[in-house]
């Protein structure tokens, strides 16, 4: 998988537009505009849709090396609703799924996997929601072209990144799945030290995203954006 720069909140075509101004073509990370989809209120949310339509459709106007992600929040819904995830991909072509608060059980992810077929994952994981051996287990099953591991002990409530211990998960992970893509999150819209970057520039993860710092009033706060990504270049640089 190609690195990214994920930045999570979008909500507007305006906003994708100038972030696209920003994109550093001459970089390797593509930038992943991220959606967020509740499905914990509603089944069919028109304004939800509308929203996820409007990003969709401007991130296909843009010439640039990006893409659309869509976080679900309530993922279980989507299990046995051919329905519905019809009509998300109706609407966004073929975009990576990332499946917030997953459980890491290998019956949950079968049925996640007979119920998205050609879905691209996206897999969070909290080691402090879940045990270590229970992410592990699952690793092997895992498609390495279209699936990914997120470590995210933060899940958008603003906690910062803890280096070391990710650093730590990056290690027995790729121990045991060399050629899975591994991305990290976890405050890192709240800003990184120097020393904080060149860790993460030696540990080299597939992706980074960030919501939490990114968020104003009616919106995303385009220059904590913008300090964001160019914190995030420098890993790749």
């Amino acid at each position: 998988m190609e690195p990214y720069i994920g930045i999570t909140g979008v909500q507007f075509r305006e906003e994708v537009f100038q972030i696209g101004e920003r994109i550093n073509t001459k970089n390797i990370p593509k930038i992943a505009y991220g959606v967020v989809l509740n499905l914990n209120e509603t089944d069919n949310n028109h304004s939800s849709f509308d929203k996820v339509n409007e990003v969709a459709y401007a991130v296909t106007q843009l010439s640039l090396p990006c893409r659309l992600t869509i976080h679900f929040n309530g993922w279980h819904r989507l299990i046995g609703n051919e329905e519905f995830i019809n009509r998300i991909c109706l609407i966004c072509g073929s975009p990576w799924f990332q499946l917030n608060g997953f459980d890491w059980s290998c019956s949950t992810f079968l049925k996640v996997k007979v119920s998205l077929p050609r879905a691209k994952l996206i897999l969070p994981y909290n080691a402090i929601r879940t045990k270590l051996e229970n992410c592990l287990k699952i690793l092997p099953l895992l498609d390495k072209r279209s699936e990914k591991i997120l470590i995210d002990q933060s899940e958008g409530r603003g906690c910062r990144l803890n280096i070391p211990k990710s650093i730590s998960l990056v290690k027995i992970i790729r121990e045991r799945c060399p050629a899975l893509s591994i991305g990290l999150a976890g405050g890192l819209g709240l800003g990184l030290s120097k020393s904080d970057l060149e860790l993460l520039r030696q540990i080299q993860p597939t992706s980074v995203d960030a919501e939490s710092g990114l968020s104003g009033k009616d919106g995303l706060d385009l220059k904590a954006v913008f300090y964001y990504l160019d914190q995030m270049y420098k890993i790749w640089s």
